[in-house]
């Protein structure tokens, strides 16, 4: 099993999604997600990174396949998402086109239609992913990730309310959901939904 591998970038495929790292003379071809591909890329000038990496190999397919990522919490998350059915590690990898941290709010939100912006995700796949992984990754989200999250069974109504109106205003969903979440931690005992969307324009988010 090779759960990692230190050394330089020779090359980098921003249309195939793989890089080349030079390990003590010998060049791997490692799959990497889409959404990691920019952060390596700011990479290119070290003379060493690291590479936390999943190795796999099956009779079906004998070719060797590693798939890269920048932590170890991607590279958990990486194996869990593997368990769903009809998931292989160069369609899983292909798929993964946000970061990871989004992925399991969505998962552990229970929003099938966050899900399906993914590439190459329909509806029926997205509920067959929550099915299977609602639960089981909330100890992989950071702190940061995990206070910024509006889970929608746990708070009042009239916060996802705001979200929503927002989102009818053409605000972008992601930034509608962050600027909500810094109102209610701020102001918790709001329970009008004028004065918070006041307090959301107000913001100029």
């Amino acid at each position: 099993m090779i759960s990692g591998l230190r050394g330089s970038l020779t090359k980098i495929d921003v249309i195939d999604n793989y890089i080349w790292l030079d390990v003590n003379g010998i060049i791997y071809e490692i799959i990497i997600p889409q959404y990691l591909i920019s952060q390596i890329e700011s990479l290119i000038n070290k003379d060493e990174i690291f590479i936390y990496t999943y190795y796999h190999v099956s009779e079906r397919n004998p070719s060797p396949i590693l798939v890269g990522f920048l932590t170890e919490t991607e590279r958990n998350f990486f194996k869990k998402f593997l368990s769903v059915p009809g998931f292989g590690p160069v369609k899983a990898v292909r798929l993964l086109s946000i970061p990871i941290e989004e992925i399991i709010i969505l998962i552990e939100n229970k929003d099938s239609e966050g899900l399906i912006q993914l590439q190459g995700i329909g509806l029926q796949i997205a509920n067959t992913i929550i099915a299977k992984l609602n639960g089981k990754l909330i100890d992989l989200i950071p702190d940061d990730y995990q206070s910024n999250a509006i889970n929608k069974k746990n708070i009042d109504p009239i916060w996802n309310d705001a979200v929503d109106a927002l989102i009818s205003l053409d605000f972008n969903k992601k930034e509608s959901e962050n600027v909500i979440n810094k109102i209610r931690k701020s102001n918790p005992d709001a329970k009008d939904l004028e004065s918070i969307l006041r307090m959301a324009l107000e913001s100029r988010f």
